[in-house]
């Protein structure tokens, strides 16, 4: 029914402003492609993840986000068999919680490629902001990875690496060592855009109910060598991480 309405709306603007795109949206309720109804030329498909899907690479992650990426995919190609127009509105952090890690930089080629190949034009990438979840690192490989979807993994390995050391000097490859730690642990969670901090790097229990905080000391050990390392404005950048 939305884009039976849409497409009338769109017929109606196309006479009077034919190079206008009108943009309606894939989300909620509004989820699930059309059977019948196919959206006008100058119609745009604007596809938003329910249940807070983060990044599309499924390798080695849990069985519910397995489930909960191949449903959004699948409605992605679903659409990209009725329209060349869709458009993505992403959401590359933690909605919930927006000063949380959100370890999700080594899916952002995989998600601009899977776009690409579905006739995705445009990603609006929604909130990135001052977090600790290496804003400017993820922005900065979002824009190489929309530029060119296609790159090899060794080319935005480089990317990543380059960035990390012109940007945090002498202490890089301990925040690189942070990010990969970071990735491993939080591969085996569900975690997506609506959960909490440990939700998405869980605390682990022995058997008498301690905590095992392994992981956020070897972390602070980590931006503590890089602070050693580092000088000047790239000290504040880590403790900005940090």
């Amino acid at each position: 029914r939305l884009l039976y309405f849409v497409n009338k709306v769109a017929r109606k603007v196309k006479k009077v402003y034919p190079q206008v795109k009108i943009d309606t949206i894939s989300y909620a309720d509004m989820s699930s492609p059309p059977e019948i109804v196919k959206p006008e030329d100058n119609v745009v498909i604007r596809v938003c993840a329910n249940k807070g899907v983060s990044g599309l690479s499924i390798e080695g992650a849990s069985a519910a986000k397995i489930r909960k990426a191949k449903e959004y995919m699948d409605r992605i190609q679903k659409l990209s068999q009725i329209t060349d127009k869709i458009y993505v509105w992403d959401y590359p952090y933690d909605y919930m919680v927006i000063n949380s890690i959100f370890p999700i930089l080594h899916t952002l080629r995989e998600d601009m490629r899977f776009y690409a190949e579905h006739n995705v034009k445009g990603i609006y990438v929604n909130g990135q902001t001052d977090t600790c979840d290496f804003d400017d690192l993820k922005i900065y490989l979002l824009a190489k990875v929309m530029f060119d979807p296609y790159m090899s993994s060794e080319e935005y390995e480089k990317h990543l690496t380059e960035f990390l050391e012109g940007y945090y000097g002498s202490g890089w490859k301990e925040i690189y060592r942070y990010i990969i730690m970071s990735e491993k642990v939080s591969r085996k969670t569900e975690f997506n855009i609506w959960s909490q901090p440990h939700e998405i790097i869980p605390l682990k229990y022995d058997e008498e109910g301690n905590a095992d905080y392994s992981f956020m000391n070897k972390s602070r050990e980590l931006f503590n060598k890089a602070k050693k390392k580092a000088r000047g404005g790239e000290i504040r950048r880590i403790d900005k991480n940090s």
